[in-house]
């Protein structure tokens, strides 16, 4: 069930350097042109990451978003007239192991990106085990493209 989510959203991120944070691959330079919609897509059993996007959408994010679970985004209708993108996380799994030198404990990196309305991908290309970090640093940059890009067509 977890794999299909990363099959639906093909995103990676985390935080890291600003090397990456500026990446034209990372980040959608046309962001906030124009009327701007965002879904925030939140994947049901992870109730911490989930409610963390949600605290961290209310403080840092100014434009126009809606909170929505993976299972209804397929049926959100399409918007006329409005530059509609998708936020998500992703989670890497790994589970515990014994190997001849020990036990490996289970481990969970976290991912984000955004879809823009072409369906191309802008994404983080690395991943790290702090969401809240990989949240607030790709939201925080995602609102000052939005705030520069805000007015133009």
């Amino acid at each position: 069930m977890k794999k299909a989510y990363l099959l639906l959203f093909i995103f990676a991120a985390s935080i890291g350097s600003s090397k990456a944070q500026n990446s034209t691959d990372t980040f959608p330079s046309t962001f906030g042109k124009g009327k701007t919609y965002l879904y925030v897509v939140t994947v049901p059993g992870y109730f911490q990451v989930n409610n963390a996007l949600k605290k961290i959408m209310e403080k840092e994010y100014n434009g126009d978003y809606e909170v929505i679970d993976v299972r209804d985004f397929a049926t959100v209708p399409k918007k006329t007239n409005v530059n509609v993108y998708s936020f998500a996380m992703i989670y890497d799994n790994q589970e515990g192991y014994f190997s001849p030198e020990g036990r490996v404990t289970p481990e969970t990196n976290y991912s984000c990106g955004v879809r823009d309305p072409n369906g191309k991908l802008y994404r983080l290309p690395y991943v790290g085990g702090n969401y809240k970090k990989v949240i607030e640093k790709y939201i925080k940059r995602l609102e000052d493209i939005r705030k520069a890009n805000e007015g133009s067509k």
